[in-house]
Formats: structure tokens, C-alpha cells, sequence
């Protein structure tokens, strides 16, 4: 079957919706999802497209594997009779959070993903600070290595007491 842009497409908001539902905004307070998964945390991806949103996309179980299966927040595993789905655990530590550590997240963290994380961090402000004109930092922010980066063409100074 030779996939197209609709396909594609509707790929990508099926990952994007069933990262929503496994994600860490919506799962800790879905009680149903919660409810229908096993002890190791498998639910039937039947059941999840079943789920209005994704019905509506009109994907096969196989559609959403593919469309999934690079996912940072979920897992698949397909039996003989069925095909399951979960929230992925913390490669690292689950406290371990995009843009900070908490004591044990750090205690935990190995020389490489530190460097993954750091490296990840650093372009993604780099990312957020080239896309605006307009910064209020504190002095002390203001000689920071990020901000050594840019050139300003103004600069106004508010130095209060």
C-alpha cells in the first residue's frame, strides 16, 4: 500500500493524540485508561482506537503502531492475538524532567544522558531565544553564556534598588 500525505498526516495526529493520552499532563488523572491497563501498565490499542478522537482518524491497529513506534512517550507490543500499548518508563529516573533535575534525578543520571540532556537543553534555548526580540533577565542572567550568543542592537537597563 503506497502511503500518502492524507495517511502521513493522519499518522501524526494519531501519534500526537496518543502521546496526549499516555502523556504526563493527561494519564496520572485519566482513571480509565489507568483502569484498563494491566499490571505492567499494557492497555489494548484496540481500546485506545476505539476512543473518539482516534476513531475519527480512521487508522488501523498496524497504522498506529508505525505511527508510534519512535515515540518518546510510548510502547507497543504485539502479540499473536492482540497489540498493547503503555506509557514508556524513565529511561534515566522518572523525576528526571526536560528542564531541571530534582536530587534524585541527578544521584541517578549517568555521564551520557547528562550530556544528551545538556546538549538537548542548550539548542532548544537557543531555539526559543532566536525566535523573539524582546528579553527581561536580570543582570546576573544577562552575562550568561546563552545570551553571549546574541548581538542586541538596543539595550535598556532598569536597575532597580
Amino acid at each position: 500500500m503506497a502511503v500518502t500525505n492524507e495517511h502521513r498526516s493522519k499518522g501524526f495526529r494519531a501519534k500526537y493524540q496518543v502521546e496526549f493520552y499516555f502523556g504526563d499532563y493527561n494519564y496520572p488523572h485519566d482513571r480509565y485508561l489507568r483502569s484498563q491497563a494491566n499490571e505492567e501498565g499494557w492497555v489494548s490499542l484496540g481500546l485506545v482506537n476505539g476512543f473518539n478522537m482516534m476513531r475519527s482518524l480512521e487508522l488501523s491497529i498496524p497504522d498506529i503502531v508505525k505511527a508510534v513506534e519512535n515515540s518518546t512517550v510510548v510502547e507497543t507490543k504485539v502479540t499473536e492475538t492482540q497489540t498493547f500499548i503503555r506509557k514508556k518508563k524513565a529511561s534515566v529516573n522518572e523525576k528526571v524532567k526536560f528542564l531541571g533535575f530534582d536530587s534524585d534525578g541527578i544521584r541517578k543520571l549517568s555521564v551520557t544522558k547528562f550530556n544528551e540532556f545538556i546538549e538537548h537543553k542548550e539548542m532548544l534555548e537557543e531555539l526559543i531565544l532566536g525566535l523573539h526580540n524582546v528579553f527581561v533577565m536580570t543582570s546576573a542572567a544577562a552575562q550568561s553564556a546563552q545570551m553571549r550568543k546574541f548581538e542586541f542592537r538596543r539595550v535598556i537597563i532598569d536597575e532597580a534598588t
